[in-house]
């Protein structure tokens, strides 16, 4: 992946975005539960995982000027 920001041409660092329970995105944030299987909504998994079995992270490229994260949700990336 490009490391430039598509929005502002400036270079993006590669980190991760983690979390104990799995990693997700949703569309209604008032439905998102600790325990990610439970939330209402449409979701989709960045990274699975259930505490259990490590600490699951997704890569992300971070602007730190725009203020974005741009990350491929693939797991190949974890």
């Amino acid at each position: 992946m490009d490391t430039k920001c598509p929005y502002c041409g400036e270079e993006m660092v590669l980190g991760y975005i983690r979390s104990r329970d799995g990693v997700v995105w949703a569309k209604d944030p008032s439905g998102i539960s600790s325990i990610p299987w439970l939330a209402s909504g449409p979701m989709v998994s960045l990274a699975p995982g259930t505490g259990l079995s490590g600490n699951p992270s997704a890569a992300g490229y971070n602007c730190t000027k725009c203020k974005k994260i741009i990350l491929d949700y693939t797991y190949r990336n974890l």
